[in-house]
C-alpha cells in the first residue's frame, strides 16, 4: 500500500449530503431474546438507538431511512421518539430478506 495516498484522501474535505439506509427488520432469531435484538435495551437504551446515535453525530448524514418489520414498527417508532433522534425522516416496511428491506428504502424519492 502506498502511504502517500491515504493522507491525501483524509485531507479531502467531505461536503456530502448523505442518506443512510438502516435495514433493521430482522427478527434476531439467533439472539435468543423474546424480541428482535435491535429492540433489546442495553443500559436502558435500545441497541438500535445506540447505533443510530453514532450516525446522528456525523454532519455528512442529513437523512436516515429505517426499514422495519411491520410487526415491530410501532414499538420501535415509539422507542425512537423517546430518544429524540432528529435525522430519521422515513420509516419503510422491511422485506423478507435484507436486500428487500434496502430495496424498499431505495424506492423513496429522497434516496
Amino acid at each position: 500500500m502506498n502511504d502517500q495516498i491515504i493522507p491525501e484522501l483524509i485531507e479531502e474535505p467531505i461536503s456530502a449530503n448523505c442518506v443512510l439506509i438502516v435495514p433493521a427488520a430482522g427478527v434476531g432469531s439467533r439472539f435468543g431474546a423474546d424480541k428482535p435484538k435491535q429492540c433489546v435495551d442495553l443500559n436502558n437504551v435500545p441497541i438500535l438507538v445506540h447505533a443510530l446515535r453514532a450516525f446522528e453525530e456525523l454532519p455528512e448524514i442529513k437523512t436516515i431511512v429505517l426499514s422495519l418489520s411491520p410487526d415491530w414498527h410501532l414499538f420501535i417508532e415509539n422507542r425512537l421518539y423517546e430518544f429524540g433522534l432528529r435525522k430519521i425522516k422515513f420509516i419503510v416496511e422491511g422485506g423478507k430478506e435484507r436486500q428487500d428491506s434496502v430495496m424498499n428504502a431505495l424506492k423513496l424519492d429522497a434516496v
